[in-house]
């Protein structure tokens, strides 16, 4: 699970490189900081 979490976090990170303002991988839950005018372009990619 926790393998899963950190690829999927390096994804995220990738994809959205100029929105996320941070991310970090605590308690098996991944918490990502968005920019809040990028939040719906965060919402699209997570939705793909």
């Amino acid at each position: 699970m926790v393998n899963q979490l950190y690829d999927l976090e390096k994804v995220i990170n990738s994809g959205l490189t100029t929105s996320v303002k941070s991310s970090r991988i605590k308690f098996d839950q991944l918490t990502i900081e968005v920019e809040v005018e990028s939040i719906s372009k965060t919402i699209f990619f997570s939705k793909k």
